[in-house]
């Protein structure tokens, strides 16, 4: 999963690769759009439905978060 996710953001932003940060919004390397486009990308992979109410900065500053947040909607079992 770790995987799919990081493949995800690097599309995403280009500058994924490199970044060694705690906070990707802070950062710079997602931005409202991109995390719309990445919850997009999730369910469609995962086949799962964010809730809104799990659309929040700390679900998006960095790959553990967004992990957790996947792994909450499908069960840890992926």
């Amino acid at each position: 999963m770790r995987e799919q996710i990081t493949k995800m953001l690097a599309e995403l932003n280009e500058d994924f690769e490199a970044y060694e940060g705690t906070d990707m919004l802070k950062d710079h390397i997602l931005d409202s759009f991109t995390v719309m486009e990445l919850i997009a990308d999730i369910e469609d992979v995962y086949k799962i439905e964010i809730d809104a109410d799990d659309v929040v900065a700390k679900n998006f500053e960095t790959v553990d978060s967004i992990l957790d947040l996947v792994k909450k909607y499908t069960g840890n079992s992926i």
